[in-house]
């Protein structure tokens, strides 16, 4: 049930509650599971007799703003809340009768009070359709005779509403209209206001509230989750089985790593490995892609480089000789754009290990050595825009995996050039000052 309300200052609310004393011929009914009391106008509104209604209000017998009441306990305490018939008419999903009180001068901006504050309007009621969904129609309706978008007294935007009724088509029915009245991304899954309306409002985005509701399967959150960067956040968070599939559907929009990774950290990363392995490795590979280039056709990203020591020092301690070829080559640079000064014809100083030859010294090329022209390879280069992913938090993930199903996540590039990047870049020069020292000790016991 859509609970929770914010106190407002006594006036249209409290005075329309009042009204619900002194109906002749009260009716009782059941709205939203709750026990009502209402009049005769409400009781036609719940059997969609339009003609009875027109005739009650022509008879000057009833209002269409007269106000049925009922009782509900929130938090051990016992509030009264009202309503108008045009709420139990959008809460049925009586699309003719909805029009028609319209017509007698009902209003879209009637409020559900509970505890004499209002709480939501009729756009909201027609969506909730007592927790099992709507009319699609009506909600369509609505949205065209141009009912608010408003937030109820929890914060919940009619899309937040939406989630929680489960039904896919209303949920994309209500962010459609969203985006159509020219509402950016952020407010249509309402996150863009300074702060809550409320001290008790859940601060959530709709995807958020429809994860933790439970009636939405992965496969639908994945499918009506908008193509932003907020919602592969929120799955990282809340929601990692929800990766693969909506990773899936961006790839098919050609959407930029670089903008699906804005919201997505380093402690997300961490996360994601230590719950799903799988999800972990489609969003660490999707979330690499080439680098843009500043300037293709005087600095073009390589497809072919060198995997020959580079410098004197690297050749000096032989390590192409003590272990098998790399698999790749690593760089962790504050960069992730292929940079180039056009102005001075420079590049940064690490892409000289990249590079043809030609473009650093021309006078390698001619007279390279024969082994280091050997261990040119076709390469994809690919940078991750996950920042700081290399960090121990991350490592201590990837140290819980035991399964065979777990370990392939080692298999992945985007794992294997972090692995070998940490170990190359100082782990093995640990290993070998500690092996130099123990042998070191060694000796001098002997010696002794």
């Amino acid at each position: 049930a859509m609970v929770g309300y914010a106190r407002v200052a006594g006036g249209a609310a409290e005075d329309a509650s009042r009204r619900v004393d002194g109906f002749a011929n009260t009716r009782v009914f059941l709205w939203n599971q709750r026990k009502c009391l209402g009049s005769a106008l409400h009781d036609a509104v719940r059997r969609d007799n339009v003609q009875e209604v027109r005739e009650l209000l022509q008879a000057g017998s009833s209002k269409v703003d007269d106000r049925f009441s009922y009782q509900s306990s929130f938090q051990g305490l016992v509030q009264e809340g009202s309503g108008e018939a045009i709420h139990l008419a959008a809460t049925a999903g009586h699309g003719a009768m909805v029009a028609a009180l319209l017509e007698l001068r009902a209003s879209l901006d009637a409020k559900v009070t509970r505890g004499a504050a209002e709480h939501y309007d009729v756009l909201h009621a027609a969506i909730f359709g007592q927790g099992r969904g709507g009319s699609v129609d009506l909600v369509q309706s609505l949205l065209a005779w141009r009912a608010p978008l408003r937030r109820n007294a929890n914060g919940h935007s009619p899309l937040h509403v939406a989630f929680l009724t489960a039904q896919p088509e209303l949920i994309r029915l209500v962010r459609q209209h969203s985006e159509l009245e020219e509402l950016d991304r952020g407010r249509a899954e309402g996150l863009a206001d300074a702060a809550p309306p409320c001290d008790d409002a859940v601060w959530c985005t709709p995807l958020e509230l429809g994860i933790a509701d439970g009636k939405l399967s992965a496969a639908q959150l994945s499918e009506l989750a908008p193509l932003t960067p907020v919602s592969l956040g929120v799955f990282t968070r809340v929601g990692p089985d929800c990766i693969v599939p909506f990773l899936g559907r961006c790839l098919a929009q050609d959407i930029r790593a670089a903008q699906l990774a804005q919201h997505v950290s380093s402690a997300d990363v961490t996360r994601v490995l230590r719950e799903s392995p799988l999800a972990a490795a489609s969003l660490l590979n999707t979330l690499a892609s080439r680098p843009e280039e500043d300037n293709p056709a005087w600095h073009p990203l390589p497809r072919r480089v060198s995997f020959a020591p580079q410098g004197v020092l690297e050749t000096i301690r032989c390590r192409h000789l003590l272990n098998p070829p790399p698999a790749c080559l690593t760089f962790y640079e504050p960069h992730s754009r292929w940079k180039y000064d056009s102005s001075t014809f420079t590049f940064p100083p690490w892409h000289s290990g990249l590079v043809p030859p030609s473009r650093v010294d021309v006078r390698r090329m001619q007279h390279g050595v024969g082994w280091r022209r050997q261990m040119v390879r076709d390469v994809d280069i690919r940078v991750c825009h996950v920042p700081d992913v290399a960090c121990a938090e991350v490592f201590a993930a990837l140290g819980t995996h035991k399964s065979r199903e777990e370990l392939e996540i080692f298999a992945t590039p985007m794992v294997r050039g972090l692995i070998s990047h940490v170990w190359l870049g100082g782990a093995c020069g640990v290993d070998l000052v500690q092996g130099l020292l123990s042998l070191y000790c060694l000796l001098v016991v002997l010696a002794e």
